[in-house]
């Protein structure tokens, strides 16, 4: 089975995910390696900002950052 890494970033106007397979090569003098590899999937939510609060803030409901974290994970993981 070939690793796959998945990366995760929660932002403040959404989330992306992306599934990741390493690989890597020698250069041609045989000096240095060289990471290289395959994106295998990707997937994003986006979330509203809750309206400001009195003292111009701008908030966001957490559940939001949960439900977009299960929802790419679940695309990454189907697609």
């Amino acid at each position: 089975m070939l690793p796959v890494y998945i990366g995760i970033d929660v932002g403040t106007q959404g989330t992306k995910a992306i599934a990741y397979h390493p690989s890597s090569r020698t250069t041609e003098d045989g000096s240095d390696v060289v990471m290289t590899g395959t994106i295998l999937a990707r997937a994003s939510k986006g979330y509203d900002v809750l309206p400001t609060t009195v003292d111009g803030r701008a908030e966001q409901d957490p559940a939001d950052w949960v439900d977009a974290v299960r929802h790419v994970l679940k695309e990454i993981v189907s697609g």
